[in-house]
């Protein structure tokens, strides 16, 4: 069974309504990391918000774990997604601590479970326990905010955890850091990913399979080698030359 599949799933915005996603079919596999690729505007962030019912479908169906979203609580559904967002989007006024656990706040957990459990992910992340659990997120670089930001999102044990540029924001050593614990951590755990990203390369790195949209519309899914092989279109094809371009410079640089 799919960790996440989209039937004909389509958006309109608006008033009067404007078509932002046009009938995608889409399914993302128990354990895969699954990227959404496309420029500012193509719908990849309305896609990802419409798994948990943030942004209401028009037409079609989401169905998680089997089940059909459109059947299940807005607030319950979130509340067994984890969701991580750019720049983290911690409560200032929180320690970091509070922010963790505020799902399981929400799912009225007992003090002693969600304290144990928030030194438990705080951990998977790297973060000293006894260290960050009582500061606050502006003490905090934007890489140690962004670790928090994922604890958070895991703390629930999700089977799919949803990402939206997560990692956008951050300098390339961090960035680059980042990435290479997150895919060690998503393989430790197994959870699906589904993860927003305007950046060829970073798909190219992190995900199984690539879905990149365009104006609103699925134009091609595959492993990052079969899209880097055979690009769907021209504007694939443009896409790529990016990391092809600087993988050349970086040989010219290095004399190799």
């Amino acid at each position: 069974m799919s960790s996440l599949r989209l039937d004909r799933a389509s958006v309109s915005l608006g008033d009067p309504p404007v078509a932002v996603l046009h009938d995608i079919d889409l399914a993302a596999e128990s354990g895969e990391i699954l990227a959404l690729l496309g420029a500012s505007g193509s719908g990849k962030t309305t896609l990802l918000r419409s798994i948990n019912r943030l942004v209401p479908l028009t037409t079609g169906r989401i169905e998680v774990a089997g089940r059909n979203t459109a059947e299940i609580e807005p607030v319950a559904l979130r509340l067994s997604i984890g969701y991580v967002l750019q720049g983290a989007a911690l409560f200032p006024h929180w320690t970091v601590a509070e922010n963790i656990g505020t799902v399981p706040r929400l799912l009225g957990w007992a003090e002693e479970r969600t304290s144990g459990r928030i030194d438990e992910v705080l951990d998977l992340v790297r973060l000293d326990p006894a260290e960050f659990r009582d500061r606050f997120p502006g003490s905090l670089s934007g890489g140690q905010q962004q670790r928090v930001g994922v604890a958070r999102a895991l703390i629930a044990k999700p089977s799919l955890v949803l990402m939206d540029e997560p990692f956008g924001a951050l300098d390339p050593l961090t960035r680059e850091g980042l990435q290479a614990d997150f895919l060690a951590l998503q393989q430790e755990l197994g959870f699906t990913a589904v993860v927003v990203t305007h950046d060829i390369s970073e798909a190219l790195l992190l995900a199984d399979r690539i879905a990149i949209l365009s104006h609103g519309r699925l134009v091609q899914i595959g492993t990052p080698a079969e899209i880097s092989k055979t690009p769907a279109n021209a504007e694939i094809e443009e896409l790529l030359t990016t990391p092809r371009r600087q993988a050349e410079t970086w040989r010219e640089l290095l004399g190799s």
